[in-house]
């Protein structure tokens, strides 16, 4: 299974982050997807994209 994340800019459509995760035996789907949101957060908040909270 493939998540692949794009951000982009709206003013000039410019991509301006991308993030893939894969795994071969996700299992529980709901929980590979609340783990994968959560590592792209900690990744957009440490490239400082997202304010932290």
């Amino acid at each position: 299974m493939l998540i692949e994340t794009n951000i982009y800019e709206v003013a000039g459509e410019r991509l301006i982050w991308s993030g893939a995760t894969t795994n071969t035996n996700p299992g529980n789907l709901p929980h590979l997807i609340k783990d994968a949101a959560a590592a792209i957060h900690e990744k957009l908040v440490d490239e400082k994209l997202l304010p932290s909270s």
